[in-house]
């Protein structure tokens, strides 16, 4: 009679490796291969699944020995053990940047059945993280030290197996939501089995906060380490220079969302290329959709249906919604000053992006195009009815 006890390293590292060959296995079979999995690995791979050792096995402790995606997508194959809740990771908070992803990310880590990373926003799979390779020739992919770090420091593995996998890992880069095809298609084949979230914001709103956001961290002196990293695709969003300029009094938020308006969709974060980008991707179920003006208005009932996708117990979460990132009340409080023709300008451009962005929505059963717009128009409307009879308006942010 075998005896199940405390495994060693070799031992975890071995049947890491068996994983992977179950792996290829399932892989193989779903694409066709079989006799030729069969004949090369069939006969191991029946005596592992069928051993009493391999039973005795949780996914856990499998996951103990990860350190790298591939070790994950075969403990992935593994049924869950009792009382595991979550996949690991569990979740990506996709973005959109400046619709209250940071408070999002503030309010599930404290849930005590989530774990957030360190830090929020990794960047891990963008063009300035450690496994992506956008504008490059090079093969996608990051090398085993860069996963290592990431599974078990950023994203914490060895704290959330200590908790059964009752804690559901996950992080928040906004970057994320403005992958390219080929990137958004690496992270399936690197963790398939991810929930999604993906909150938006009015987009002349979410683009005033972002013309903000950047004019803000262009005026520090000296420019931390993060932020001169991203110095070098300065000439490839001309918005942070017109926020520098801005935060100078050398230009117009009307200039500023202009030029934000007129970058390309990937890089401006047009919500219907990038939703549509990652929907050809990953499933529809896999994903969930919040609207910043609903979730602002009447947070409880958006938070609760966020954490029961998530798999959260909404009983356990946090009272309040933090405020996080907020600077609607510190730069121009009573409203950015525009003439009306500039606003409706705006608007016009706006306007057709975010009717698109509701046909898509509409389409994958996320929401009715008529009811998503309504706060949006009504944001709109509220911003003309502030224009004076000489065309001077205070446009405010939702």
């Amino acid at each position: 009679m075998s005896v199940a006890g405390p495994k060693s390293p070799k031992a975890t590292g071995l049947l890491a490796a068996a994983l992977l060959a179950a792996a290829a296995l399932l892989a193989s079979f779903r694409q066709g291969s079989w006799p030729y999995v069969a004949t090369h690995h069939g006969p191991a791979v029946s005596r592992l699944l069928a051993s009493e050792r391999w039973q005795q096995d949780s996914r856990i402790e499998v996951l103990r020995g990860c350190t790298n995606f591939a070790c994950l997508r075969a403990a992935h194959a593994l049924p869950h053990g009792p009382g595991e809740l979550f996949n690991f990771p569990h979740a990506f908070i996709l973005g959109f940047q400046k619709c209250a992803t940071t408070s999002l990310a503030a309010y599930l880590t404290a849930h005590p059945q989530a774990a957030g990373s360190t830090p929020k926003e990794p960047w891990f799979f963008t063009r300035y993280g450690n496994c992506s390779h956008r504008n490059s020739s090079a093969p996608w992919g990051c090398d085993q030290q860069a996963q290592q770090r990431y599974l078990l420091e950023t994203l914490h593995r060895d704290a959330v197996l200590d908790s059964g996998l009752t804690r559901a890992a996950f992080e928040a880069s906004p970057d994320y939501i403005s992958a390219s095809h080929a990137e958004v298609a690496a992270i399936r084949r690197e963790l398939p089995w991810l929930k999604l979230v993906v909150s938006m914001r009015e987009p002349i709103s979410q683009k005033m906060s972002a013309i903000v956001h950047w004019g803000e961290f262009m005026s520090i002196t000296p420019r931390p380490a993060w932020l001169q990293k991203l110095e070098i695709d300065r000439k490839a969003v001309p918005r942070r220079d017109c926020s520098e300029r801005l935060f100078k009094n050398e230009s117009t938020m009307y200039d500023c969302l202009l030029v934000a308006f007129q970058e390309h969709p990937e890089v401006s974060g047009e919500y219907h290329v990038n939703l549509q980008t990652w929907l050809s991707v990953y499933p529809r179920e896999r994903f969930h959709v919040i609207q910043f003006e609903n979730l602002t208005a009447k947070p409880a009932p958006v938070l609760a249906d966020l954490q029961r996708f998530v798999g959260l117990d909404p009983t356990l979460a946090p009272q309040e919604l933090p405020r996080k990132n907020i600077r609607k009340v510190t730069y121009q409080s009573q409203g950015w000053p525009m003439k009306r023709r500039e606003y409706e300008h705006i608007l016009s451009i706006a306007r057709p992006r975010a009717q698109q962005t509701a046909a898509v929505l509409e389409q994958h059963g996320f929401a009715h195009a008529k009811e998503w717009l309504a706060p949006w128009e009504a944001a709109w409307q509220r911003n003309l009815a502030s224009c004076q009879p000489n065309g001077d308006c205070l446009i405010q942010v939702t």
